[in-house]
């Protein structure tokens, strides 16, 4: 008598290396069916060892997937992986990496991603304007569209007095993504309507590169409920070009579906830390973190 065959994991839970359990009769397992996921069963005759896979293998497949799909580095998943529904940082970050990666025809895989590192996604619906598809665009956005108090933190945490700026904006507005990136930040990025990790990476060095990795993260949690701005600076990056620049982040929450992001480049002439020393006691709180050239700045809109 031939033996019964022996139902294995389906190709998503395969794929997630998640447990995958089958309730008598049903069609789907108990993962697919909660998430409402496609399932397509596997099954096998026979039992047997398998290579085990090298150490490290697996976490640099996930690191490499998610790099390849959004074009950031694995720290800003693991970090939004650590922060709870509700945080508006973390529900902005999802919608801009959703977005790109919808772009890029990866979306199943980031949501995979974002499942495996134990993102919870119980506030990103799949309907509706925060839905993990592309956003509308709107190219049009001048930084003088930006509301006056948020202009007015990113300029006192810049100390800018006038000239000619490096910057790129993003503002979500129910389900546009409204963008408006500056003359020279085009020439040197592209004119993509998108500004990402690996792009930035084309323009400067490993260490410089390294150090906006650790900073990155730090404007996805900086931000945690709506009325809240904040900047991340993160000083003396080298470009390639042998120019040294700081990197300013603003992120302003407006409301539930208006949020604002703002990147700038400043050259160090001189260094901004300098400059921050003399503010006055109305300035922004600051502190900065251990060993790294990266400070927070922080203020309320209410």
């Amino acid at each position: 008598m031939a033996a019964l065959p022996i139902r294995a994991a389906c190709e998503r839970c395969a794929r997630l290396r998640k447990k995958c359990v089958w309730s008598a009769g049903a069609d789907k397992c108990e993962r697919c069916e909660n998430n409402g996921a496609i399932c397509v069963a596997r099954v096998r005759g026979k039992t047997g060892p398998r290579a085990s896979p090298k150490a490290g293998a697996s976490k640099k497949s996930v690191a490499n997937s998610f790099a390849n799909a959004t074009g950031f580095d694995e720290s800003l998943l693991t970090m939004i992986a650590q922060l709870p529904p509700g945080h508006v940082g973390r529900h902005m970050a999802l919608r801009y990496l959703t977005h790109i990666a919808a772009l890029n025809g990866s979306l199943d895989t980031v949501l995979a991603l974002f499942e495996e590192a134990g993102v919870d996604m119980s506030d990103f619906k799949t309907d509706g304007p925060t839905a993990p598809q592309p956003l509308s665009l709107d190219t049009t956005l001048k930084w003088t569209d930006m509301p006056v108090n948020f202009r007015s933190h990113h300029d006192r945490a810049r100390a800018f007095s006038e000239g000619e700026r490096d910057m790129f904006c993003l503002q979500f507005v129910e389900s546009t993504l409204r963008l408006h990136t500056s003359a020279r930040m085009q020439t040197l990025f592209g004119e993509e309507p998108v500004l990402t990790q690996a792009m930035f990476s084309k323009q400067f060095g490993d260490v410089s590169m390294s150090k906006f990795i650790k900073g990155l993260p730090h404007i996805v949690s900086a931000c945690a409920k709506f009325g809240q701005v904040r900047t991340v600076v993160i000083d003396n990056l080298r470009m390639r070009s042998g120019k040294v620049v700081s990197v300013y982040l603003t992120l302003g929450v407006v409301g539930p579906r208006d949020t604002i992001y703002v990147l700038e480049m400043v050259p160090v002439e001189p260094a901004p830390v300098a400059a921050a020393s003399v503010e006055p006691s109305s300035a922004p709180l600051q502190w900065s973190l251990p060993e790294e050239d990266i400070r927070i700045l922080q203020n309320m809109f209410e």
